[in-house]
C-alpha cells in the first residue's frame, strides 16, 4: 500500500509544477522561503520586493496576491507573513527546498 501512496503524491506533485511553473512560481517559492526565515514576523512589501524582486513590483504584487487567496500568505495593508498553516506545514518539515 506504500508504494501506491507514494506512487499517487509523485504524480500529484507533477501535475502541480505543471498548473504552478506558469505563473511565476519560482518568484512565490522564493516569498515563502524568505517568510519562513522567520515565520511569525510580519514583512513589509518593500523589503521583500528589495530582497526578492529587483524591479519587477508587478510581478512581487501579482505573486503576492495569488498566494493570499491561496492561503500561504496572510496580507495586512503593505505587511505580508507566512500565514498559520503555512508556518504549522514547515514546523512538521513538509515544506523543505
Amino acid at each position: 500500500m506504500k508504494a501506491a501512496i507514494v506512487l499517487s503524491i509523485g504524480s500529484m506533485a507533477g501535475r502541480f509544477d505543471e498548473v504552478y511553473e506558469g505563473v511565476g512560481a519560482s518568484l512565490q517559492r522564493a516569498i515563502v522561503l524568505h517568510l519562513l526565515e522567520r515565520p511569525s514576523e510580519r514583512r513589509s512589501c518593500l523589503e521583500l520586493h528589495s530582497a526578492l524582486a529587483g524591479g519587477a513590483v508587478l510581478e512581487l504584487e501579482a505573486a503576492l496576491s495569488d498566494l493570499e487567496q491561496e492561503g500561504v500568505v496572510e496580507l495586512s495593508g503593505s505587511e505580508v507573513r507566512a500565514s498559520r498553516a503555512t508556518q504549522r506545514l514547515d514546523a512538521l518539515n513538509l515544506i523543505g527546498i
